[in-house]
């Protein structure tokens, strides 16, 4: 469902789900963490994690 949602497109069997681009990759790849405790544990730690991913896309590579 998150692969569909971040690129519209039904996952294939045997293609990375990851994102091949930022921001969407650090999100993707933080909120699927295999330690629970890594992971945001509320909406609002996820809408944090997305704000911050997208600010850091936009201020680029300093």
């Amino acid at each position: 469902m998150a692969a569909w949602a971040l690129t519209r497109e039904w996952p294939q069997a045997n293609i990375p789900l990851l994102p091949p681009q930022e921001p969407w990759r650090s999100i993707v790849t933080r909120a699927t963490q295999h330690e629970i405790e890594r992971r945001p544990q509320s909406i609002d730690e996820f809408l944090a994690l997305i704000d911050q991913a997208y600010a850091k896309h936009r201020r680029g590579p300093n």
